[in-house]
């Protein structure tokens, strides 16, 4: 479905209450189930209890919820904002931007409440996904945004988690597109190397601290191969990011915990696919180093 443009003073949203803000206009199914969790309940096992409900609902109703969920991802694209963060006690029920690396809040968007929040979140996740959720406390997705514009969806980099008994997300805008690698500043020996034309066999290592620009190198590096050489390219990554069209190449792009179970099975079945190239987005265990 098409996602309107965000109009803020226009529509009425305005400010009033304790938080400045003025509750967002959710389905009525929202507020219900929200307001009949039993008291008894709290942490993952209330999370459990949402999702058995979100379950059995129409698929048009999960669609209208996430709609108005992507209305707050589109603000991401016209604030030009890095990050969006929704969710838990710690959000105070408001939708937070980092625009020029600040992180505020934005109160015009709008006021939901922790267990609402909780439930518009839970949305996003189908059953294997709420599965890793229950077992691991969070989960890393990608997510698309159709704009509807002739122009490629934009992606985003998505991790729900467990705030203080809540659910938490944080969101963050992917790339547009690759960038050439000879922006990298490569040595032209270096550069050389990591070309499948003129080296066929052994392992580079991409490392480097959060934000250093890991996802961006790598996906740079299967760019340039895409449109290099004849091949086959077979990325393992959780989530999938930047998603990669066929060009000169095959590239095929394997999410853990949607198309294939883990890093280690990955990589065993890629052996069986007839690959030039291996990609892992991310060695996180001893098993998969």
């Amino acid at each position: 479905m098409g996602i309107p443009p965000l109009i803020l003073a226009e529509n009425g949203v305005g400010f009033n209450g304790s938080n400045g803000a003025k509750p967002v206009d959710l389905p009525v199914e929202v507020r219900t189930l929200a307001e009949s969790v039993p008291a008894n309940l709290y942490g993952i096992q209330k999370i459990r209890w949402y999702a058995d409900r979100i379950n059995q609902w129409p698929d048009k109703l999960r669609e209208e919820v996430q709609d108005l969920f992507n209305v707050f991802v589109r603000v991401m694209i016209d604030l030009d904002a890095s990050d969006l963060d929704v969710g838990g006690q710690s959000c105070k029920g408001l939708m937070w931007y980092r625009v020029d690396g600040l992180k505020q809040p934005r109160p015009e968007l709008g006021f939901m409440t922790a267990e609402e929040s909780n439930v518009v979140l839970l949305n996003h996740l189908f059953e294997p996904q709420q599965e890793t959720l229950f077992n691991n406390y969070a989960i890393d997705f990608g997510m698309s945004l159709d704009l509807n514009d002739g122009e490629r969806p934009r992606r985003f980099r998505t991790t729900l988690f467990m705030d203080n008994r809540h659910l938490a997300l944080s969101q963050r805008m992917l790339a547009w597109k690759p960038r050439p690698i000879r922006s990298l500043g490569f040595h032209p020996l270096i550069e050389r190397g990591l070309m499948f034309r003129y080296l066929r066999d052994g392992l580079t290592l991409i490392t480097g601290v959060t934000g250093s620009g890991k996802s961006t190198t790598l996906d740079s590096i299967i760019d340039a191969n895409n449109e290099d050489i004849e091949a086959q390219i077979i990325m393992i990554a959780q989530p999938l990011e930047y998603l990669h069209e066929s060009k000169k190449c095959i590239v095929r792009q394997r999410e853990v915990g949607t198309d294939v179970a883990n890093y280690v099975d990955g990589m065993v079945q890629a052996l069986r696919q007839d690959p030039d190239m291996v990609v892992v987005g991310e060695m996180r265990d001893a098993e998969s180093i």
